[in-house]
């Protein structure tokens, strides 16, 4: 008998900011994996009903917006609605919901919850005391309804184990290989892809840029609060060859990637299991990073790509330089990162995780 899964979305994770930044197909993808094996029900924060898109019944979230409250009250709404869940298994994105265990009780169902990045440490480094007290007291008490954690990294799954006894596995983010793959002939071009934040180091890639070649063709896929000031940013460095693409579809994203000679990832303080470089292996592309948290657990220096130091404009310029400059090289690690790419194939990834949940259901 098939069991009922139930995916619930953290409020940062709505469906309608998937399909704004082009990953909506890529979800999609994933629920059509969990419906050859659960009958399926996606509960979000959206005003939007993305049922037909889905192929499965979509919840949306019927109150208003009070920004203030946005979290409490749809995680309330959550806890209501688990008092009508079926037989089956509640699996939530993050463990940032502190009624947890609450919808545990009610509902009478085992929580899956993954766990892609560190989000208290995160909060630490990026927010102050304050804000990083409260996440710590959140995720602690998230963490009392869960039952098995999936961890994308074997450092977060040590944290877990570590810090609160729960039963982790590794499932680490998949890539898209019919999406990522290698598609025509590469370019004298550095590709950027992410948020346009301040940690995201993309102000060192710019100035990097200028340092090793401002005739490198540097592409920016993105958008974020920091675009104008990047925009004039290059402008005063004088690079003419930089261009800001804004969020782009996946197939195009994909394409632009492959075509590049790297892709650059220069994070400032820590990344989770950052997708887009898994998605460049896919694509035969290495990838410079910086040496923090999460990027540096993907990336063999010398083998899939080049690890520098974070904030280090110097290095990253010779990196680049190196990158471009020794075909050689490229192909050796354009030929490692595919191999690479393989463990993290879509299909790879959610057997092993449908495993667990069909295990924790009794199927």
């Amino acid at each position: 008998m098939r069991g009922k899964l139930y995916l619930v979305m953290a409020t940062a994770g709505e469906l309608s900011q998937k399909e704004r930044l082009g990953f909506i197909g890529r979800f999609r993808k994933q629920v059509d994996f969990y419906k050859k094996h659960f009958d399926v029900t996606v509960f979000s924060s959206d005003r939007k009903n993305y049922t037909a898109y889905l192929g499965a019944r979509h919840v949306t979230f019927p109150i208003p917006r009070i920004p203030a409250a946005k979290h409490l009250l749809y995680y309330i709404f959550l806890l209501l609605s688990s008092a009508f869940f079926r037989k089956g298994v509640i699996r939530t994105f993050g463990v940032a919901n502190p009624l947890l265990p609450a919808m545990r009780l009610i509902s009478g169902n085992r929580i899956a919850a993954s766990y892609h990045y560190d989000w208290v440490e995160q909060e630490r480094l990026h927010h102050g005391f304050l804000k990083y007290l409260a996440a710590r007291a959140t995720e602690k008490l998230s963490m009392l309804g869960v039952d098995r954690v999936l961890a994308t990294t074997d450092r977060l799954a040590r944290k877990i184990r570590r810090k609160y006894g729960k039963r982790t596995d590794v499932i680490p983010n998949f890539v898209d290989e019919t999406t990522f793959r290698p598609v025509g002939r590469k370019r004298m071009q550095i590709i950027f892809v992410g948020r346009l934040h301040w940690l995201k180091g993309i102000d060192v890639l710019l100035e990097a840029v200028s340092l090793a070649d401002k005739n490198i063709k540097v592409l920016i896929a993105g958008e974020g609060t920091e675009r104008q000031k990047l925009e004039r940013m290059a402008e005063s460095l004088g690079l003419r060859n930089v261009s800001f693409l804004g969020s782009l579809p996946q197939s195009r994203l994909a394409s632009l990637i492959s075509e590049s000679c790297a892709l650059v990832l220069p994070t400032l303080t820590m990344e989770g299991h950052p997708k887009v470089v898994i998605e460049s292996f896919a694509c035969g592309t290495p990838c410079i990073v910086t040496n923090v948290l999460g990027s540096r657990e993907i990336v063999k220096h010398g083998v899939t790509g080049l690890i520098v130091k974070p904030g280090d404009a110097a290095g990253l310029a010779s990196a680049i330089k190196r990158m471009v400059s020794d075909k050689p090289l490229r192909e050796r690690m354009s030929s490692a990162a595919l191999k690479e790419a393989e463990k993290y194939f879509f299909e790879n990834v959610m057997e092993r995780e449908v495993a667990i949940l069909k295990e924790m259901s009794g199927q």
